[in-house]
């Protein structure tokens, strides 16, 4: 049964779709690696087992970040997700995310963990997160007051030319009001087909709108 459990978690370490290591926790030597981890680092087997991270310079860190490690995983047997940056035989920065178990062989402690590349997914957040910071500085620097409504009308976000030109003193009156309440009557029918038409979009349609003190002025929507 011990032959068969064996057998089954070797299967399990060299098939995994993740890059996996056994490392001596007392020494941090890596013990066993899967063709996964080889492929990530660039080392061969031979090059790999016996040696530490820091030695091989896959790890650019001080030793007290790894005895931290320890002794995180003494007191719990566990790490989840730890974002963690490692360094290829080119030299190469990737970021992964590190997952341990604390495991017991043979009277020893030995560090059981998956390392899974999160690069690409990490530059694609940040060209995202630079989007939307070039995409709020247009929304807040245009020069025409710009809102964004869900489908029944109701203000979700606004930017400050537009609260200025609706008469109300901060962003936070304005949010979750409907826009169709600074519509006037006389416009009633046109805000009907501004809601018929919104999916398809509007061009310079014209209103009369209300401001906050109940003073109009005519507008242009284009949505």
């Amino acid at each position: 049964a011990l032959r068969q459990s064996e057998k089954k978690f070797s299967q399990a370490f060299s098939a995994s779709p993740v890059a996996m290591r056994l490392i001596e926790l007392e020494s941090g030597r890596m013990v066993d690696v899967n063709e996964y981890f080889l492929k990530l680092v660039g080392y061969s087997r031979e090059e790999v087992i016996g040696h530490t991270t820091r030695e091989l310079d896959i790890l650019r860190e001080k030793e007290e970040a790894r005895l931290e490690r320890v002794r995180i995983l003494r007191k719990t047997g566990k790490i989840t997700d730890l974002e963690i940056r490692i360094f290829t035989r080119s030299g190469k920065e990737r970021i992964c995310l590190l997952s341990s178990e604390l495991l017991l062989l043979d009277g020893k402690e030995y560090s059981l963990g998956a390392l899974k590349d999160i690069t690409e997914l990490k530059k694609s957040e940040e060209a995202l997160r630079r989007s939307e910071e070039k995409l709020r500085l247009v929304f807040e620097s245009a020069g025409i007051g710009i809102v964004v409504t869900n489908l029944s009308g109701a203000i979700t976000e606004a930017n400050s030319r537009m609260v200025e030109t609706l008469g109300f003193k901060s962003r936070s009156e304005l949010i979750g009001k409907n826009i169709y309440e600074f519509i006037t009557q006389r416009s009633h029918t046109g805000a009907l087909q501004m809601r018929q038409t919104l999916k398809k979009g509007i061009k310079g349609m014209e209103y009369m709108l209300y401001r906050a003190d109940g003073t109009k002025f005519p507008g242009e929507f284009t949505a």
